[in-house]
């Protein structure tokens, strides 16, 4: 009952797919991303190719592009620009532009530079994007802030041809879960671990109360009992029943 034209198209394409996840997972999954369709979030994807042992890495001013990008031969993904909430498009052009010219050597080369707003190198400073500059998020917040104080600002807010910073600032670093949430407001991803670890020790109170956790695939032993779903929901359906009545289909992780 399934038109023959279209469900052989769609077995061309899933073998293709099949092939690619199978033989380049880091440069399909990057694909896939950066394509920003599917059923489910991206974040999603980025899930699965955690899963394939896949090390996600943040947006980098040196590095990253606009899209999701993967380097070949290294199981990697770097996330893309166009990821990150607030950055104009004036800001992601120069960018690219002054980049092509020579690498950014510091926090305040690229401000001088690119000329971005406060908010949108705050943006890149807390989803990572200055991480391998030698200074820990909470530091280049706080280099920011100085710059921005010391900044005659323009009638469009733009940074001045020259500003000093001091090189001594606190020792001081955000713990794992601060960089997970900021990171799932600024770009709805996480980076290092999966966003259910953010609430990790409560679900671990919650599970030392029970008798532990049951995975998925053991809940055949449970028939009968009463279980507790502890999953990241992905995505949801409403629909209506042949009573008429509201049915959703959750999916989760």
């Amino acid at each position: 009952a399934f038109c023959k034209a279209h469900s052989a198209a769609y077995s061309v394409i899933s073998v293709q797919s099949a092939w690619l996840k199978a033989h380049f997972p880091a440069e399909f999954m990057a694909a896939v991303m950066s394509n920003y369709g599917g059923f489910y979030h991206t974040s999603c994807y980025l899930e699965e190719a955690r899963r394939f042992g896949i090390t996600i890495r943040p947006p980098d001013v040196n590095h990253a592009e606009l899209h999701f990008t993967a380097e070949e031969g290294v199981p990697y993904i770097r996330i893309g620009f166009l990821q990150i909430k607030g950055l104009t498009q004036r800001t992601l052009t120069n960018l690219l532009a002054k980049r092509k010219e020579r690498s950014f050597e510091s926090l305040e080369d690229f401000c001088v530079r690119v000329k971005p707003a406060c908010r949108e190198v705050e943006a890149l400073i807390r989803c990572g994007a200055f991480d391998s500059f030698g200074y820990t998020r909470p530091q280049h917040l706080w280099r920011l802030k100085l710059f921005c104080e010391r900044m005659k600002m323009s009638e469009e807010g733009l940074f001045p041809d020259a500003v000093k910073l001091s090189s001594t600032v606190p020792e001081v670093d955000y713990p794992l879960e601060k960089k997970l949430r900021d990171e799932l407001e600024l770009i709805e991803l996480t980076i290092e671990k999966h966003p259910l670890w953010i609430w990790k020790e409560a679900l671990q109170r919650h599970a030392n109360k029970v008798g532990g956790f049951t995975h998925a695939c053991d809940l055949h032993r449970h028939v009968g009992r009463k279980v507790t779903l502890v999953g990241w929901m992905v995505t949801t359906r409403r629909t209506r029943t042949k009573l008429g009545e509201m049915m959703q289909f959750l999916s989760c992780e």
